[in-house]
């Protein structure tokens, strides 16, 4: 049995009523009834729950069934990691009030940091000053979750990350749903349940006049199928298809409209009236471009926030997603390309190809007709393959002058809709949360920050490039551009014109150009390779690699330190008038990667027979080399050996310089063995 006074379960019955009149209308009110219950009845459990008050240290047992009516009536705080908070009726915690003064401060050090080009001294001192503003605020979190704090409460300290990644989710699905309608159904009864919230949402208005036709009973069958998780749709497709048939069958042409579009952006907007308001739009900018999604211009305002409405009426889907965490970890996207601590980066690709060739086919805007294409000759050092060698070639590159202001403008309009659409969907979190009161409005809100021209991704988290061209509306100077987040190549141990010449092929090669070209990418770096190569050759210590060590009675295990047996090995093998590293006392030295052994020293009996005696005793008396030497150490005031510059590992060196660049993600596998072979030849 079941308790009939239970809200949340009588929701649930009503629901699942409705719901199985829909695919079985035949059955009377009755039959509906008896079947539900029945299933309530076997299934239902009280399950009993703990609660703990940790502030006044309280353990309450209860059960599910009061919990939920708890939540119905008092409607505390909800937080994902499930705790449960009072709200405050009257005024402002002194935590809210403190961390809102630092965000208030980071804002208007913000404002300060935007009126200096990026890069400069100025800007870099206000960056630097914001940034520890928002230390500052972040910092509350680590006081609540420190036990040597007076605030110490586990719980709330859980609780933020706990939120903080639930918010990150709800902007994820948001995206992927309302763009490219990419939440796709688990099964029939979440296909049934989106039938029935679409049908019964409140809506402000219906117009006919901004559709081109109406949809079809099939297309509108068929969009809910596609959104159906093949997975689980593949088996019963017959079934459950002829299921959803046999309820739009039952619906009024404006609930089939309705349904179509609902997580459709691109199928509406690409009707005749929706596409001649985006014109209007742009054309109403006339020649001032719009570079700053978060304040646009004042005389498209009232148009964009028309055309907002519209959207988010046809489009938008008043709906949480529940089990956010595990769909959106698991699911390929489409649209959310890198998820961060507080951020996300979208492509909005799609959306600036669309209004490019469906918006402005054959018409003509202001900001377009600005564009003008002038072409510059450029002189630029490229490696030969088959002359081995490098040459300068002249290439032909065209400029579009006015180009950036015209594809930023759309591009921030798509952003000032999204900020516009999101505000709303976090409004509905905060109701389903409770944070939303009387006193205080829902805070929760992301802003764009960057526009990026090019992102390159990596397989590693939180590793990719960017050519960042807007920061909040403000232009980036050209030689600020290049931001790159985790990747290796700027790895510290790498030499200082490596990670200069590597940074400028990625940026170069990669990011900057329209197409890229996996052959000019291995041209310049084998430049690069040769480059290294000829340095080694002429004796130049660049590349090797500059070391510290110890005394030697500082180890307990000395010859586990490769600097200590590259300085054995030199003193073994130096010429008679050089001094012996001094291995009783720190030194600073130069290391080299070298390949000696056994095998290939036998050159040396004609060129250099005492060197060659040398080695052979090394070998036969120093048994912790094994019968090789990998590397060898120079004192940094001394030049290397012309004997040893046969011996050096050319392709090691070489290779630990170069396999930091992200070849992989343009489609290029590099092999991880001793040589550097490049390919595009697929891996699976």
């Amino acid at each position: 049995m079941f308790p009939l006074n239970n809200d949340f379960l009588n929701d649930y019955r009503r629901l699942m009523y409705k719901n199985i009149a829909m695919v079985y209308p035949t059955l009377t009110n009755d039959e509906i009834r008896y079947l539900v219950d029945t299933v309530i009845g076997n299934t239902y459990k009280n399950d009993k729950l703990t609660i703990t008050n940790n502030y006044k240290d309280r353990v309450v047992d209860t059960d599910v069934e009061q919990i939920m009516q708890f939540i119905k009536n008092n409607k505390p705080i909800l937080i994902e990691n499930g705790c449960l908070f009072r709200r405050h009726q009257k005024g402002f915690t002194l935590f809210y009030r403190l961390i809102d003064e630092f965000v208030e401060s980071r804002k208007k050090l913000k404002k300060k940091m935007f009126q200096y080009d990026k890069g400069t001294e100025e800007f870099n001192k206000y960056n630097l000053m914001q940034l520890l503003a928002k230390r500052d605020a972040n910092a509350m979190y680590g006081y609540l979750g420190s036990d040597a704090s007076s605030a110490y409460n586990l719980y709330v300290a859980v609780g933020i990350t706990a939120t903080g990644r639930a918010l990150i989710m709800h902007a994820i699905s948001f995206f992927e749903q309302f763009f490219t309608n990419n939440i796709k159904f688990q099964n029939i009864d979440e296909a049934i349940l989106f039938i029935d919230r679409v049908c019964n949402e409140n809506y402000s208005s219906y117009s006919y006049e901004w559709l081109d036709y109406d949809i079809s009973l099939e297309d509108c069958w068929y969009k809910l199928m596609m959104t159906c998780d093949e997975r689980w749709l593949t088996n019963n497709f017959e079934k459950y298809g002829e299921i959803l048939w046999d309820i739009l069958l039952h619906k009024s042409q404006e609930q089939l409209n309705r349904l179509y579009y609902k997580n459709n952006f691109f199928e509406f907007i690409n009707n005749s009236r929706i596409k001649d308001m985006l014109y209007n739009i742009l054309s109403a900018l006339g020649e001032t471009p719009f570079m700053d999604p978060n304040k646009a211009p004042e005389n498209i305002v009232p148009m964009l926030d028309n055309f907002v409405d519209i959207v988010k009426d046809w489009c938008y889907m008043r709906y949480i997603l529940v089990d956010k965490f595990t769909r959106i970890s698991t699911m390929k996207r489409d649209i959310s390309l890198i998820t961060d601590t507080d951020s996300t980066i979208i492509s909005t690709n799609e959306w600036y190809l669309f209004i490019a060739s469906k918006v402005l086919e054959n018409r003509s805007i202001p900001l377009k007709d600005k564009i003008k294409c002038v072409h510059h000759t450029v002189k630029e050092e490229e490696y030969d393959f088959v002359k081995n060698q490098s040459i300068i070639v002249e290439k032909d590159e065209p400029e579009y002058i006015g180009e950036n202001e015209f594809r930023i403008s759309i591009i921030n309009i798509l952003a000032y809709i999204i900020s516009k659409i999101l505000r709303t969907h976090f409004d509905l979190v905060a109701e389903n949360f409770h944070t939303k009161t009387d006193l205080k409005m829902c805070l929760i809100n992301m802003k764009n920050e960057f526009l990026f021209k090019r992102v390159l991704l990596s397989d590693g988290k939180k590793n990719y490039a960017t050519i960042q061209e807007l920061q909040e509306g403000n232009l980036i100077p050209k030689d600020e551009q290049l931001t790159i987040t985790g990747l290796p190549i700027k790895k510290t141990t790498l030499k200082k014109s490596t990670q200069k010449e590597l940074q400028r092929i990625l940026k170069d090669k990669i990011l900057l150009p329209e197409k890229v070209s996996q052959l000019e990418v291995i041209r310049s770096l084998s430049k690069v390779e040769k480059d290294i190569r000829e340095s080694l050759e002429n004796g130049n210590k660049e590349f090797y690699k500059p070391v510290a060590i110890r005394s030697i009675n500082g180890y307990d295990d000395p010859m586990r330190i490769q600097g200590i047996k590259a300085a054995i090995a030199y003193n073994e093998l130096k010429p008679a008038d050089k001094e012996a590293i001094d291995l009783s006392i720190r030194n600073s030295l130069d290391l080299v990667k070298v390949k000696i052994d056994k095998t290939n020293i036998e050159p040396l009996k004609e060129t250099n027979n005492e060197l060659y005696e040398k080695l052979v005793n090394f070998f036969n008396t120093n048994k912790d080399f094994k019968g090789e030497i990998t590397t060898i150490a120079i004192p940094q005031d001394e030049e290397t050996p012309k004997w040893l510059l046969n011996f050096i590992d050319y392709t090691s060196i070489i290779n630990d310089n170069l396999k930091v660049f992200p070849l992989e993600s343009i489609g290029i596998t590099k092999f991880d063995n001793e040589n550097i072979n490049y390919t595009n030849v697929l891996s699976f």
